[in-house]
């Protein structure tokens, strides 16, 4: 089996205003996404 890399984002989220953790780690993902999405675009 071929070896595959991958990378991990850590962060944390923040829910300011609700207080709900559940939002604030669908944000903390949604940030770690573009900003590997973002990475990936400007170094190519």
């Amino acid at each position: 089996m071929a070896r595959q890399r991958f990378m991990i984002e850590m962060g944390m989220g923040v829910d300011q205003h609700g207080q709900d953790p559940t939002v604030a780690a669908a944000r903390a993902v949604r940030n770690a996404i573009l900003r590997l999405y973002r990475g990936r675009t400007d170094t190519t």
